[in-house]
């Protein structure tokens, strides 16, 4: 005599199957979300970052280019620095005749997550300054 139907062991096979599908699309789901947010954190850290040194080196803000050292907060994340001169000042000629004087600063930038107070970015550079005297 046939049966029609499925027997107790296909049904517990197929429903251990299909569990191990959906495990598996909601693990890499999950997994994919994570790495999302992982990725837009990044990038927020270099897009400020950017706009930080950009503002730093082309700006003529002396608040922000006459100080040593400073503290920023943005989007979550706090910027530290320190300036220090990296050498001695050297006279340069311009195509005008003018003979202003370049100082090179060295920069140390620290940029801390400010949920968790880690460093999540550490950036030293060196910037350029000019100065002419008597102006």
């Amino acid at each position: 005599m046939k049966s029609k139907g499925f027997t107790l062991i296909e049904v517990i096979i197929s429903i251990t199957v299909l569990f191990l599908a959906v495990a598996s699309v909601f693990y890499f789901y999950s997994n994919l979300m994570n790495n999302q947010e992982k990725l837009k954190e990044k990038y927020t850290i270099l897009r400020i970052t950017r706009e930080f040194v950009d503002t730093l080196i082309f700006s003529n803000d002396p608040d922000m280019t006459d100080k040593n050292s400073g503290r920023l907060e943005s989007e979550g994340f706090i910027l530290k620095w320190d300036i220090y001169p990296a050498g001695e000042k050297r006279d340069v000629l311009f195509t005008s005749g003018l003979q202003p004087q370049a100082q090179l600063k060295r920069v140390y930038l620290e940029v801390i997550k400010k949920e968790t107070g880690k460093k999540v970015l550490d950036l030293h550079f060196l910037k350029n300054t000019i100065s002419m005297p008597g102006l």
